[in-house]
């Protein structure tokens, strides 16, 4: 394996769970930094997040 990249999931318009801010951005990148710094030589870690637009979507195209 050449690459590999580590995605959390945040679900924007899923307000059950609080407010938006939620999700601790800047902690998620800073805990993942050293994972990625110790395997620079050998893999490329990714880091990454995957958003979650559903309601806005919906509000969009009226589905």
């Amino acid at each position: 394996m050449k690459k590999i990249c580590l995605t959390d999931h945040f679900d924007k318009d899923d307000m059950e769970w609080g407010e938006e801010c939620i999700f601790p951005v800047e902690e998620y990148f800073k805990a993942l930094q050293p994972l990625k710094e110790a395997y620079r030589d050998k893999i490329d870690v990714g880091i990454g997040v995957e958003l979650d637009f559903v309601l806005i979507w919906e509000s969009i195209t009226g589905n």
